[in-house]
């Protein structure tokens, strides 16, 4: 489906509505208890460290020993995600990541649409899905996992080989969420038995 350019630029007036709205209300401060260790691993990435000693704190929550060393018990790949936001913006500046990854989810997810031969504009229904924009005000991996999922599923439905594609996708979001990596088996029987019409529409 070549879907018409309007409604394309509906849904980025839609989008730039989210983004003014998440600007007005910026979060002051992290509102999950599990917020703290994604945002103090993101503070030792930001400095080009991967300990708290080797960023210059002497301590920092959500961090054990482990051969001598404190390393986080977090998922890894959020703090990645949104490291460089600190690095450039300072502390405060990591919630913006979340509003990156909600855009991102909404766009990938307007693709699938089209794809399935549908308006963009049904994506949305995930940005404005109470949950989700909620969750974007949050430093959290739930979010940037779905994210990369949803890639994996885009790369499905648009190659004929989307083994590796979809591949990386799902370690990308296992980096975010360990849990995600369940999904692997069920994407590695589906292209063998997904409709070649939505394949090649």
């Amino acid at each position: 489906m070549n879907a018409p350019a309007r409604h394309w630029l509906y849904l980025a007036a839609n989008a730039l509505a989210y983004l003014l709205f998440f600007l007005a209300y910026y979060p002051p401060t992290h509102g999950v208890e599990d917020e703290v260790g994604f945002i103090n691993q993101t503070l030792v990435l930001s400095r080009g460290a991967v300990t708290p000693e080797g960023a210059g704190f002497d301590g920092l929550q959500d961090f054990r020993p482990y051969n001598g060393r404190m390393v986080g018990i977090r998922n890894p790949g959020r703090p990645l995600l949104s490291a460089p936001f600190v690095a450039l913006g300072g502390l405060r500046a990591v919630f913006l990541s979340g509003a990156l990854v909600h855009l991102g989810l909404t766009l990938i997810g307007a693709l699938i649409f089209v794809r399935l031969q549908v308006s963009p504009l049904w994506a949305c229904l995930l940005l404005w899905h109470p949950t989700l924009s909620l969750y974007s005000r949050t430093v959290m991996g739930d979010t940037a996992a779905g994210l990369a999922l949803l890639a994996a599923v885009l790369v499905l439905l648009s190659s004929r080989r989307p083994g590796a594609g979809a591949g990386l996708a799902i370690g990308a979001a296992a980096v975010m969420r360990y849990q995600a990596g369940m999904i692997l088996p069920f994407f590695a029987l589906a292209p063998s038995n997904f409709p070649s019409a939505v394949i090649t529409c």
